[in-house]
């Protein structure tokens, strides 16, 4: 799972953005964590045309009339992440998986497994995130967006980390992102979810959960 990844401009996530002719400006949003407001790039039925939106990284929002009409996470189900082995059986996850998924730029995350925390990253601090979206309708007209990262059964090297690791884009094949990214098209046949790291990842001990502090060496882990 993914429960805290860092979101900020970089240098290599801006050429990685302007790559895939992605609208609008990432902002730093430091470390985000389930229910905080974070940026994702999402697509158009238009394949190629891409934009950066504000979202709540939480993919089910429900109604709430406190001080007015607004929408806050139903915390009911914990969906800020989408495990990919639920892709097409979850009523929640599958429309969003057949018709809007979305990429989540990161500059880095956290994970925790039995008390020990790690913070990973890659050398150039741009990973990009496969996730779902929802598009709720205000009533000014205004969209309100909501997003989950898939997540999948972690390699055999990541396992120390975690048993489960976000999917990660392979941005350099940029045909396979912008199909990830069209909106109400569905990626080629032949198309698959793979948990491959397309770049070495640097993983550091933390001294706790949600902090870039070292306590350790840094392992590469391809």
């Amino acid at each position: 799972m993914c429960g805290a990844f860092q979101q900020f401009p970089t240098l290599d996530m801006a050429e990685m953005l302007a790559a895939l002719n992605v609208q609008g400006t990432l902002e730093n949003r430091g470390m985000c964590r389930p229910a905080s407001k974070i940026q994702i790039v999402v697509g158009s039925e238009n394949e190629g045309e891409h934009k950066i939106v504000d979202a709540t990284w939480w993919l089910l929002l429900e109604k709430q009339s406190e001080k007015g009409l607004t929408w806050k996470p139903n915390q009911k189900y914990k969906t800020f992440n989408t495990r990919s082995e639920k892709l097409l059986e979850s009523r929640l996850a599958k429309k969003p998986y057949l018709n809007t998924r979305c990429l989540i730029p990161a500059a880095g995350f956290m994970e925790s497994k039995s008390g020990t925390y790690h913070h990973i990253t890659n050398e150039k601090q741009s990973i990009a995130f496969g996730g779902l979206y929802k598009e709720y309708q205000l009533d000014d007209d205004e969209i309100l967006y909501s997003a989950s990262i898939i997540t999948l059964p972690a390699t055999t090297n990541f396992e120390f980390v975690h048993h489960r690791m976000p999917l990660m884009l392979d941005v350099e094949n940029k045909n396979t992102t912008r199909q990830w990214l069209h909106k109400n098209h569905f990626p080629d046949e032949g198309f698959e979810l793979g948990n491959n790291l397309h770049t070495p990842l640097l993983v550091t001990p933390s001294a706790k959960y949600g902090t870039v502090e070292p306590q350790g060496e840094t392992l590469k882990v391809s």
